[in-house]
């Protein structure tokens, strides 16, 4: 399992940010939204990607032998860039099924062999989503992708995280120091 502390790699350029539930107006979409602007103020250009973006292409079975235009832009920018953030929510104790398909249809081995990457996870519960981000670490690690375990964070009643909330006041700390070193 290849588990690195954000110390040890390059400051980012170019990071990307995936929103991935496919619920409108979601807790998620409102936790990526508040990260992309964290990053944005620690001065590196974050782009968000919805996987709503990704029109009903994404979800026909000739996805995987032809890849909707929107996701391959996505897989396109991924692969582009120094650091990519995955924001989930915990669906019944797993990553969403839109997560899921995106992890099965970008392009492999490039789109994680030494790749970063840090999850955020969230959950109404108290526990922030504890097994969709063990669960998707170890979906990544086997994958080969680099974890930034340091940097990633779990959103207990996220609900209740407003912008100016602590949590996103720790992980844009974080970030700035991220980007410092």
């Amino acid at each position: 399992m290849v588990d690195v502390k954000a110390t040890q790699i390059q400051q980012p350029n170019q990071v990307v940010v995936l929103m991935s539930t496919d619920r409108p107006d979601s807790n998620t979409h409102r936790v990526a939204e508040n990260l992309v602007h964290a990053y944005e103020q620690a001065g590196i250009t974050a782009e968000l990607y919805r996987v709503t973006d990704f029109g009903p292409e994404f979800y026909k079975p000739t996805a995987y032998m032809q890849k909707p235009e929107a996701f391959t832009k996505f897989n396109n920018a991924l692969l582009a860039a120094d650091l990519v953030v995955l924001v989930t929510p915990e669906y019944n104790a797993t990553i969403p099924a839109p997560l899921t398909r995106v992890l099965n249809l970008l392009s492999f081995p490039n789109s994680f062999n030494d790749k970063k990457y840090v999850i955020v996870s969230l959950s109404v519960s108290p526990y922030g989503a504890v097994r969709a981000h063990e669960g998707l670490k170890k979906v990544l690690t086997d994958l080969h992708a680099v974890v930034l375990s340091d940097l990633a964070i779990k959103i207990p009643e996220v609900q209740n995280a407003t912008k100016g909330s602590s949590v996103y006041n720790e992980h844009a700390l974080k970030v700035a120091e991220f980007l410092q070193k």
